[in-house]
């Protein structure tokens, strides 16, 4: 019998990738997300698909039951609104998702998290190491980590929590995945740019290798009601990342380079961590944008360039994260290497209408 899979979340970065890996592994997939979203079309037998308001908590609770194993990647990721808000998704609708997977006898429930929980640490950061929630939204993840990992594996089923680094990939529209914009925007005004060096380190993680971790997960035997990080294994500085986005991106950078202004990020902090001036950054942007997808022929749901208020903590503070105890049980990352997996993406960005063709 093949095992029932849901997917909360699945018209998103990881969620479509992740459905895609599932019947291609030959599980049944049950595929939700809002109303409205783009899901894939069923196929009989292999893929149900679930629009559902997943803040309804007979709905949710609903959609959870009769399935083997409930992966929930929903989530409302922006640091900028209200608790209330974001509990809706992030907090309150894990419970009704748990509560109808213990309802209906599930094995296993994943659960999404974030890596933005960890404290900054000079050294790689271990699932064992401090957390802190300083906004709403790290509040809503740690509350609902809370919660799931408290669970009685003898009454409802067992857990893993997944706490992802700053995701990439096709489909990607927030946080550092709206960096695929910044060339097609430079490029506008000129071809060449200053290289970056140094600044705060992080290790990206591609969103296909997400799907992947979630599908070993699954298959393969391993310790439940644990944390993993997801991580590939090329910590970068940020003057570094930019300044490879910007290269595979079609620029051409000086030979010589300066150091990223990380002292600079520092004072200005204070000035620009407001959901009043990133907004009204964000307005700008998407009016530039607008010009580019109308004089380009891009799609009009696709990424748009935008600064989120979380990815400051990435510019100012190191985040590596050890991805060594998912390792340890036998996975291995396809994109491992940050620039193969960013070249993928701006490949599947420009296939698809998201961004400007690369210039030849």
């Amino acid at each position: 019998m093949k095992k029932t899979v849901l997917v909360t979340g699945a018209a998103g970065c990881v969620g479509s990738q992740l459905v895609d890996e599932l019947l291609g592994a030959g599980f049944h997939v049950v595929a939700a997300d809002r109303p409205g979203s783009l899901l894939p079309d069923p196929s009989p037998g292999s893929l149900d698909v679930q629009p559902v308001d997943l803040t309804d908590a007979l709905a949710a609770r609903s959609v959870a039951q009769g399935m083997d194993v409930v992966v929930n990647l929903a989530a409302i990721v922006d640091i900028s609104m209200p608790f209330d808000r974001l509990a809706a998704i992030n907090l309150h609708a894990v419970r009704y998702l748990y509560q109808g997977a213990a309802e209906g006898g599930a094995s296993l429930f994943i659960h999404f998290s974030t890596g933005s929980l960890y404290e900054p640490a000079k050294q790689p950061i271990r699932e064992t190491d401090p957390l802190c929630a300083l906004n709403d939204y790290a509040r809503t993840k740690l509350l609902s980590e809370d919660f799931v990992l408290s669970r009685d594996p003898n009454r409802g089923p067992a857990v893993n929590v997944i706490r992802p680094a700053l995701i990439f990939g096709p489909r990607g529209r927030v946080l550092v995945s709206s960096l695929v914009t910044v060339a097609p925007l430079l490029l506008r005004f000129t071809g060449r740019g200053v290289r970056l060096r140094g600044g705060p380190r992080t290790n990206l993680v591609h969103s296909l290798d997400v799907a992947r971790a979630v599908r070993f997960l699954i298959e393969h035997r391993q310790p439940h009601g644990e944390v993993f990080n997801v991580a590939n294994d090329d910590p970068r500085a940020a003057g570094e990342l930019v300044s490879m986005a910007l290269e595979i991106g079609g620029m051409r950078l000086s030979r010589w380079s300066v150091p990223m202004p990380t002292w600079l990020m520092y004072c200005l902090r204070p000035f620009i961590d407001r959901a009043i001036i990133v907004g009204a950054l964000n307005r700008v942007l998407a009016k530039r944008w607008d010009r580019i997808r109308t004089a380009e022929g891009l799609v009009a749901d696709g990424v748009v360039p935008r600064f989120d208020r979380e990815s400051l903590d990435y510019v100012t503070h190191d985040f590596v994260f050890d991805n060594s105890k998912l390792k340890a049980l036998g996975f291995e990352y396809t994109y491992a290497r940050l620039d193969n997996g960013w070249r993928q993406a701006i490949a599947w960005c420009c296939e698809n209408r998201w961004i400007p063709a690369l210039s030849q």
